[in-house]
């Protein structure tokens, strides 16, 4: 790869569902080059649809306890592909659930992560929802939520795309997420990622959800999609997307129309689903376009405008509510490909462009991989510092975003937990010598079993350590060595060839607690030591209630209560409606065949209390059929006006 031109580039072909499926089930979208990744989403997609997938497999897989764990959620590894011998390298952690095993396979058990530590501005990431055995999950992981609640910055959710919620109901299972996330921590800021250039027209044919304004405009817009050069404006004549070809479609985003609708529904979606900010991705300077097809002249040579006009409308819509809108990739299409004395200005021009309209950016592998030469890392380090230079000149963010896989160097069925440790070792080291505070945000992803890129939710240990302000400079005390002092303790970098030995003096510990004593940082690796309380986290400060007005009651506001099938399940949500009104509690009563999941417990029946915390305005729960026939819920809604009654269930076949 020349280091100098195109940036391995973050892209993401869009998920798909089919009318056999109610929820979105994802395919492989992501490669290291343009053209890989069209080949592999065309395969993705050609695959979905040829066969049902990894639901059957995983429903007749072979259960087997992790060791250490005999819980009912254990599972054995080595079950889910065959491809993957069982004498493979030994995987961490092992005394886990196996649903954590299953996306957290080489990194430290989510348990060991302490409270936000801002000091370390490490963006945590949920497992991809769309993407393996969390494919259908309605109640939300307890060990999960609890852990993304402890993120160091906000949570990215490269998987949370805004659905549609024109219906009333959008993606109960990402906003039950999101919800329990932040019933843990009412601080959690979540970002989630969508694709505006990009329609799937397939998603109509499942009961949903629905990516956001698509039911909308596939029913009364046919004039918002791309359509051949010369063509009459109908659904044959659409223009597919290079990107997830042949299922994807192009909107016109040179539409003015198109663009404020969208915009306006993205906004509709965050608020529905509980998210702070997103992310935008596929929309670049020019259409990706596929394959011998073409687009109306004005169309093309206004589509840079367009992308850049999305982004305005979102941080006109975001920012004022101290939200934001972020924009993927370090790229410039028109260029790729061509000379680095092109393409690079070419590439920060459209940066630039690019963060005038939007909050920051979200920069795929900015370091690349490890095993490059130490030349070629330099030729990075000075694009990372170009771009950090700029990104605080006009007051962005810049999110850094890691795959260990990176420049080929590592695949689930290759890799190891040693292996794994030293890439995190070497990104984190790396990270904090160019840390210039809560505006640069570091996001690492090793693979998993459901994908190599994207789609794991790992923490390492470093993380923990709460460095403190930073006491100068990068230092370099031996040729391909970065050393950066903080209060409370000391990056080292090292990306050359040979070892460094440092010189540190005592009371040094690792990110276990252990005292340090070997102080050599190997070639292509990295050490963050901390020193003093840096692995004690701060005493707990109570969180105080917010004093609200009194709500208005008079006359009765109502509560909103609306049910829709989930996969065999019916997802409810409960919402308070009028000024200031909130909700306190549920009371389930006599509940007639059915199971009910809420407030973080499982499989209740009967008559029970459900506490809710916070009080928010609305609250999801799930019921189970528990045997065949009609399923009752009878409920009791307390809010800040008092109680309210209703009930829920269905016949036979209603879900």
């Amino acid at each position: 790869m020349d280091v100098n031109g195109d940036q391995p580039k973050r892209i993401r072909s869009t998920t798909i569902a089919t009318p056999a499926r109610s929820r979105w089930v994802a395919v492989p979208r992501r490669g290291r080059t343009l053209v890989v990744r069209r080949l592999r989403a065309a395969l993705g997609y050609a695959a979905r649809f040829g066969i049902f997938g990894i639901g059957l497999w995983l429903a007749l897989a072979p259960i087997a306890p992790v060791s250490g764990d005999g819980g009912s959620n254990a599972v054995s590894l080595s079950m889910f592909d065959p491809r993957y011998p069982v004498d493979q390298p030994v995987r961490s952690p092992a005394a886990v659930s196996g649903y954590q095993a299953y996306y957290n396979p080489f990194g430290d058990p989510w348990e060991t992560k302490t409270a936000p530590n801002s000091s370390f501005p490490v963006a945590l990431t949920p497992a991809c929802r769309k993407h393996g055995i969390k494919v259908g999950q309605t109640v939300p992981d307890e060990d999960e939520t609890t852990f993304i609640s402890k993120s160091n910055t906000f949570v990215l959710d490269g998987c949370a795309e805004p659905a549609d919620t024109d219906n009333g109901v959008g993606d109960p299972a990402l906003k039950a997420f999101i919800s329990a996330v932040r019933a843990k921590n009412p601080d959690t800021r979540y970002v989630g990622y969508f694709q505006p250039a990009i329609a799937v027209p397939g998603f109509l044919a499942g009961s949903g959800p629905y990516p956001v304004g698509l039911p909308a405009i596939n029913q009364s817009h046919e004039d918002w999609f791309v359509h051949q050069k010369g063509a009459a404006p109908t659904s044959q004549n659409r223009v597919p997307s290079s990107v997830g070809f042949p299922v994807t479609v192009l909107y016109d985003v040179t539409n003015p129309a198109f663009r404020t609708f969208m915009a306006d529904q993205i906004v509709k979606s965050m608020d529905f689903h509980g998210m702070w900010s997103i992310s935008i991705d596929s929309c670049f300077d020019r259409p990706e376009v596929a394959a011998g097809y073409t687009i109306p002249d004005d169309v093309f040579n206004n589509w840079e405008a367009g992308c850049l006009d999305i982004l305005a409308q979102l941080k006109s819509r975001l920012n004022p509510q101290d939200r934001k809108v972020y924009f993927w990739g370090l790229i410039h299409l028109a260029t790729q490909g061509l000379p680095s004395g092109v393409n690079e200005p070419a590439k920060f021009a459209f940066f630039q462009r690019r963060s005038q309209v939007a909050n920051g950016l979200a920069w795929e592998d900015p370091f690349q991989g490890t095993n490059l030469s130490p030349d070629n890392v330099e030729s990075n380090i000075n694009r990372v510092n170009q771009i950090i230079g700029y990104t605080r000149q006009v007051g962005n963010d810049l999110i850094m975003a890691t795959n260990t896989t990176a420049g080929g160097q590592s695949t689930f069925g290759s890799t190891n937990s040693t292996e794994q440790h030293r890439f995190a070792r070497y990104y984190s080291a790396a990270f904090l010598n160019f840390l210039t505070g809560p505006d640069l945000i570091m996001v690492l992803y090793t693979p998993t079993q459901a994908g190599d890129n994207f789609y794991s939710a790992v923490f390492f240990r470093e993380w923990n350590v709460r460095v403190g302000p930073a006491f100068g400079g990068i230092e370099i005390p031996q040729q391909h060595v970065y050393l950066r002092r903080f209060q409370n303790g000391v990056a080292i970098w090292n990306y050359g060839e040979e070892s460094y030995n440092a010189t540190l003096g005592s009371g040094y510990t690792n990110a276990d607690g252990s005292p340090v004593t070997d102080f050599v940082v190997p070639p292509k690796d990295g050490r963050v030591w901390g020193i003093g309380d840096a692995l004690t986290p701060p005493a707990p400060t109570p969180t105080p209630t917010p004093t609200l007005p009194p709500a208005v009651c008079s006359p009765r506001p109502r509560v909103n209560v609306s049910a829709a099938p989930a996969g065999g399940q019916l997802q409810v949500t409960v919402t308070a409606t009028g000024t200031n009104n909130r909700l306190v509690s549920l009371h389930f009563e006599n509940t007639v065949n059915a199971l009910v999941d809420a407030g973080g417990q499982t499989g209740l029946s009967g008559t029970f209390d459900v506490a809710i915390s916070g009080q928010p305005t609305a609250t999801t729960f799930v019921v189970r059929r528990r045997a065949g026939g009609a399923v009752t819920v009878p409920l009791v809604v307390t809010d800040r006006c008092g109680t309210w009654q209703t009930f829920v269930g269905g016949g036979a076949g209603a879900f």
